[in-house]
């Protein structure tokens, strides 16, 4: 199969040939980093830290950095220690920790609406959501459960449809102009597990 990657000026020149061929988007998992969103790895060391902390109070002050290599040196040296967690920066991290930190789903959920909750959508979402408007883009498929595709569409001329555990079956209604279809492929944090996290 040939490559079909191509780069971002080639991109814009293929779109503007094809403007009336359908495009789909698949966002990438750190794509709402630039929205204020912690990526999988911040969330992993948060949740590291919290674990660590609730374990070793009054170290609040030298442990409030996770930036610094110190810190994230000692929170891991102190889980090894404990044995039982997974080794640092295994595939098992992202679902061992969150469920470790927080073993109630209720607190979990918790945890990604307050992150959320405030979030605004950066200007990758709102090009995004131009393109839609413009009929170039119909759906977008994101590894993220933010919610901002949908929250940026809103700004726009268009219906953002959001497909998530709860509504599978929207991602198989017809299409139509003016709509943009929002896919969530790990699932939802409203719900207790996320899909494809391994």
């Amino acid at each position: 199969m040939k490559d079909l990657s191509l780069p971002l000026d080639a991109f814009v020149r293929a779109v503007g040939v094809d403007h009336e061929v359908p495009h789909a988007m698949l966002l990438g998992a750190g794509a709402s980093v630039s929205s204020a969103i912690p990526s999988a790895w911040q969330c992993i060391w948060e949740w590291k830290r919290k674990i660590f902390l609730t374990n070793n109070p009054g170290l609040e002050k030298q442990f409030s950095e996770l930036t610094l290599l110190s810190a994230q040196r000692g929170i891991q040296d102190w889980l090894d220690k404990q044995g039982g967690y997974p080794a640092l920066d295994s595939h098992e991290e992202y679902c061992f920790y969150i469920e470790k930190c927080f073993p109630v789903g209720q607190h979990r959920r918790q945890f990604f609406a307050d992150m959320i909750r405030n979030a605004k959508p950066h200007h990758g979402y709102k090009l995004l959501s131009l393109l839609a408007e413009a009929g170039i883009v119909t759906s977008c498929w994101t590894m993220n459960f933010d919610g901002l595709v949908a929250k940026a569409g809103g700004d726009y001329d268009i219906t953002p449809i959001e497909v998530g555990m709860d509504c599978q079956h929207r991602a198989f209604r017809q299409p139509r102009r003016g709509e943009l279809l929002c896919v969530s492929l790990h699932g939802d944090y409203r719900y207790d597990e996320l899909k494809n996290t391994d």
